[in-house]
């Protein structure tokens, strides 16, 4: 049995009781699923996006994410989130079993979501609060190097997430 230590107006801090004390962590009040876009271009070109993040005060590299709405699939959730982050349209090609976000620290969920994109002309749909850039980046045996350079040249933090993707690919020599 789980007891709130504090409830915020989209967290909520709960702490639960263990053989050795209690263990904390934090759910969203809403939502507790979300969807993370790996959308590849023909061109084998992978969408990331840049946003500033408001618990590190920095920029973070990233692939576009977005909470699931009530009603919605992992599916549904991922081609509206990519169209809003980015302005990009895609196809979904796979899609993930839920997986552990930060098993520690949140119950939140996610659904890894394959993309082919198909549409690089569209706008973004921001909410007031994003400011989010997106880029186009070559995928190839030196996209760790090239990331890990922008992120130190420009003060900015990778995505567990975006370099374990990247760390598990066997690039082929060209």
């Amino acid at each position: 049995m789980s007891e709130i230590i504090h409830k915020g107006k989209w967290l909520t801090t709960l702490k639960r009781k263990t053989k050795t004390g209690y263990w904390e962590y934090v759910e969203r009040n809403n939502k507790n699923a979300a969807v993370v876009m790996i959308g590849i271009t023909p061109e084998n070109e992978i969408v990331l996006i840049k946003q500033l993040r408001h618990t590190f005060n920095q920029t973070v590299i990233e692939f576009p994410a977005g909470l699931i709405d009530e009603g919605e699939t992992p599916e549904q959730t991922a081609i509206r989130e990519l169209k809003e982050e980015t302005g990009c349209v895609g196809r979904v090609t796979s899609v993930s079993p839920p997986v552990a976000s930060s098993s520690g620290l949140t119950t939140e969920m996610l659904y890894l979501v394959e993309m082919e994109i198909t549409d690089i002309d569209g706008e973004q749909r921001l909410e007031d609060e994003e400011k989010i850039d997106w880029e186009l980046w070559k995928i190839d045996n030196t996209i760790i190097e090239r990331l890990e350079a922008d992120a130190k040249k420009n003060n900015y933090i990778l995505s567990s997430r975006l370099y374990a993707y990247f760390l598990g690919q066997n690039f082929q020599t060209e």
